[in-house]
């Protein structure tokens, strides 16, 4: 939603957010941060993809887990989600990620605090284990820009920084950026709901967009932009129910909501 009224603010927002990161220096995790971000402040699917990339990596023998900030949540330090916690304690999103995607979910205001929080438990129950290979932290704490070399045959985990393309104050190895044509379209906020200007694009590592929305990769190119382009479709699976249905999107992008569930015959 574009908000004409708003458009003699963006100067004063994208001077802001420019000042917001002057002087910033990115602490880095022992382990390898992927980040999955976006220029929308809303509604891009970063969940969700933060779920199904989750569940693509445990299944190739990755010990994943997944750090947020909890927005929403009534403590702003760091903390591991209990899958059968609230969202008051740990943020609606979070709670979400740590029982669909089945990995270890911690929340943080400061996400560095997050990961290492994460660092130190899940090597030690990666370590504790008769069996389970030990998970080697390598150079915590360390400023960016280089990621230590691993040693030979020494596993390691790995996070996934869910909303982290604005949080600089994390070092990542990968960023993953959300995009749509109604976000390339968009202005910026408060006039719009983009976060930053188009060229914040360069920063990113790897580009994803939705399956059918040939005109944003279309633009990409033709602004100059090389990286990869992820393409990805999201369904929506409705449980079976006998008798009325009645189906609302009442978050992020709901005037585009996923197809409706269609009701089979048995």
């Amino acid at each position: 939603m574009k908000r004409l009224w708003a458009l003699p603010l963006v100067p004063l927002y994208a001077a802001g957010n420019w000042l917001r990161w002057v002087g910033v220096r990115p602490k880095r995790l022992a382990w390898p941060v992927v980040s999955v971000g976006s220029l929308s402040a809303g509604g891009a699917g970063k969940t969700p993809f933060v779920i199904a990339l989750a569940g693509l990596l445990k299944e190739r023998g990755v010990a994943v887990d997944v750090l947020s900030r909890g927005y929403g949540r009534s403590d702003a330090g760091a903390a591991r989600v209990d899958p059968m916690g609230t969202a008051d304690a740990f943020g609606d999103e979070p709670l979400l990620i740590a029982r669909e995607a089945q990995v270890p979910a911690f929340v943080g205001s400061r996400r560095f605090e997050a990961g290492l929080m994460a660092e130190a438990e899940l090597e030690q129950e990666h370590s504790s284990g008769p069996e389970g290979p030990r998970i080697s932290g390598l150079n915590a704490g360390a400023e960016a820009p280089a990621y230590p070399a691993l040693h030979a045959g020494q596993p390691i985990g790995m996070h996934l920084l869910d909303d982290g393309f604005q949080h600089r104050q994390l070092a990542r190895d990968v960023d993953v950026v959300l995009l749509s044509s109604e976000d390339l379209e968009d202005w910026l906020l408060p006039a719009g709901n983009r976060r930053e200007m188009l060229g914040a694009l360069r920063r990113a590592n790897v580009l994803a967009v939705a399956v059918g929305d040939d005109a944003a990769v279309t633009r990409l190119r033709g602004t100059g932009l090389k990286q990869p382009v992820w393409r990805f479709r999201r369904e929506m699976v409705a449980p079976e129910v006998n008798g009325p249905m009645v189906a609302f999107c009442g978050i992020a992008r709901s005037r585009h909501p996923p197809k409706p569930p269609r009701r089979t015959q048995h």
